[in-house]
Formats: structure tokens, C-alpha cells, sequence
């Protein structure tokens, strides 16, 4: 009985170490893109922060350390066809086999594009969610219905994992 619970408390305090740098930011609003231009992914609401921040759409690291980041981005069309593009920044360098891509066909579709990767931040650094399109009127699409939450045009997780 003793091993366990020692194994339980070890455990929990692993979890809290883990659980200390994390966010957890949505766009609520949809992002539609004017031309094929990178364009910088916007957060407009914080849903949960501990020692991690957003400023200026950007995650700011207040610690040295290996982060692990993950984007959820509702992709649509106001009636274009053609791709949408995302992947990760860091400093304004390209992070390396971040990059995802989703072929839009009409109006009516809309799927969800995943990116996730691993990134050694330095306290300073800031990461910051990119997209872009093959056509204007393509991008990132918010939903809202009565009686339920908003369906964000993009919600993005990061959580220190040493």
C-alpha cells in the first residue's frame, strides 16, 4: 500500500511539473484571407494560462524548454476552391515538418486542420501560428449557433514537457 501511494504522490507531483507552463487560446472570429500572403493566426481569447502568455498573437515563453504545440483551425470557403495552408513559427523562422495543408472543394465544406509538433523554446521566444491560401476567400471559419458554444476558427495548446 505504501508503494503505492508513493507511486500516486510521484506521479501527481510528475503531472503538476508538466501541467505549470501551459495555454490555451481560440480565435472565435473567422479569418478569411484577402490574397495568398502568409497571415498570422489570431487569438483573441485566453481559455486557460499558467506561466505561458499570448501577446500580439504570439505564445511567449517565460522559461527555457521543450514544448510540445498543437492547432485545431476550422477550414472553409466563402465559395473559392483551392488549399489552406498552417504551420509554426518561432522568432519568425519556419519551424521544420510543422506544415499542413487541407483542399477546400466549396462553400459548403469544412473540415479541421491539425498541426502538432515539438519545438526547445528559450525564455523569450515566441511562437506564432501562420496560414495561408491558394485563393482569396479561403481561411479559417468561426461558427455560432444558438444554445451552444462558439465553434473557434482556431484553438491552439502549449504546455511545457520539461
Amino acid at each position: 500500500m505504501k508503494k503505492i501511494l508513493a507511486l500516486l504522490v510521484s506521479a501527481l507531483i510528475s503531472f503538476s511539473a508538466i501541467a505549470a507552463d501551459v495555454i490555451q487560446a481560440s480565435g472565435t472570429a473567422s479569418q478569411i484571407s484577402t490574397d495568398t500572403k502568409p497571415l498570422v493566426v489570431a487569438f483573441n481569447s485566453t481559455d486557460l494560462s499558467e506561466n505561458l502568455t499570448i501577446k500580439n498573437n504570439s505564445v511567449i515563453f517565460k522559461e527555457n524548454g521543450t514544448y510540445f504545440a498543437m492547432i485545431g483551425a476550422q477550414v472553409g470557403s466563402e465559395g473559392e476552391k483551392g488549399y489552406v495552408y498552417s504551420w509554426m513559427r518561432i522568432n519568425g523562422k519556419d519551424v521544420a515538418n510543422s506544415g499542413v495543408a487541407q483542399y477546400v472543394r466549396d462553400k459548403s465544406f469544412t473540415t479541421v486542420l491539425v498541426s502538432q509538433t515539438l519545438v526547445k523554446a528559450n525564455k523569450g521566444d515566441k511562437l506564432e501560428i501562420m496560414f495561408s491560401t491558394t485563393a482569396k476567400g479561403l481561411g479559417l471559419m468561426a461558427q455560432t449557433q444558438p444554445n451552444m458554444p462558439v465553434v473557434p476558427a482556431a484553438i491552439l495548446s502549449v504546455y511545457k514537457i520539461n
